[in-house]
């Protein structure tokens, strides 16, 4: 008798996990995206006197020319709120794009190395307008994301 008794309550049991699982992942997708910054980090083994932690930043920039939307990965390492490297990388095979990401990569860490994050906005570089924006959209998610740290 003892076992047809629990049966209903495991089965309830059953029933209220995967209830409580939807209802919460269900919530979880009303978060909006733009406020979940795409950003990977590095920790660095101390905080330092910036009020951004120190380590290395990645994530995604964009830009569009020519009407066809173009993306670059951006890395910054950040200590004491300065950028102290940077590295770009084009995700296009588009050969203009190619040529002037490659110019603005040759001439665009003079203006930033050395520099705190929140005073760097690129403008043309060597030629190249737009490559920049999408620096500078990277730039802006990586501290949207450091400050919450």
């Amino acid at each position: 008798m003892q076992m047809r008794t629990t049966r209903p309550l495991a089965a309830l049991g059953i029933i209220i996990a995967v209830g409580a699982f939807t209802y919460t992942r269900f919530q979880m997708e009303d978060t909006p995206v733009a406020e979940i910054p795409d950003v990977a980090f590095v920790a660095a083994a101390s905080r330092g006197a910036g009020t951004l932690p120190n380590g290395e930043y990645t994530t995604r920039g964009s830009y569009a020319p020519h009407g066809v939307t173009t993306e670059i990965d951006v890395t910054v390492t950040l200590e004491d709120d300065r950028i102290t490297e940077s590295n770009v990388v084009l995700l296009t095979e588009d050969r203009i794009s190619v040529l002037v990401t490659e110019r603005f990569q040759g001439g665009y860490k003079t203006e930033v190395i050395g520099k705190p994050i929140q005073d760097v906005a690129l403008g043309v570089i060597s030629g190249s307008s737009l490559t920049p924006m999408g620096y500078n959209e990277a730039l802006r998610k990586i501290e949207t994301y450091a400050a919450a740290l």
